[in-house]
């Protein structure tokens, strides 16, 4: 990748993120860990010899639509088209946020968003579980 994509994506970015409304997160991410072979989860940052891949992702930031479900960042934020998004619950009513996304075949990947909305301070802690082939857990605050 290069520098004018990352501009051009910051640019975007700062322009969507002018238009979020009351119906929207905005996330920033503030780890990303991974579960190893021995069943054990790993900071990628300090445990991975994939490190400086997934170093830029910290501080990374993506909207989450509350009225879809879909998200709105880069390639490792966006849902595509051939998802199906399933809003478990839309965090109201002392609920968390919860939505499921299955990606269509062959992959058929599955990733599962949680935001806890009841979460007494004003940015409310998120994670999501992603089973793709890299199988990374990414976890930090939304508004």
């Amino acid at each position: 990748m290069t520098f004018r994509p990352l501009l051009l994506f910051g640019f975007c970015f700062t322009v969507a993120s002018t238009a979020v409304h009351a119906d929207s997160y905005v996330c920033e991410v503030k780890q990303i860990i991974k579960l190893s072979d021995t069943g054990t989860l790993e900071d990628t940052i300090t445990n991975s010899p994939d490190a400086s891949l997934y170093k830029p992702l910290i501080g990374k930031t993506f909207v989450v639509d509350r009225t879809t479900g879909m998200l709105h960042g880069d390639k490792w934020f966006n849902t595509s088209e051939s998802e199906k998004v399933t809003i478990l619950s839309d965090g109201r009513e002392e609920n968390a946020f919860r939505v499921i996304y299955i990606g269509g075949a062959p992959a058929s990947v599955t990733t599962f968003l949680y935001i806890k909305e009841n979460a007494m301070h004003e940015r409310k802690p998120f994670i999501v579980v992603d089973s793709s082939f890299v199988n990374l857990t990414y976890s930090g605050t939304c508004k």
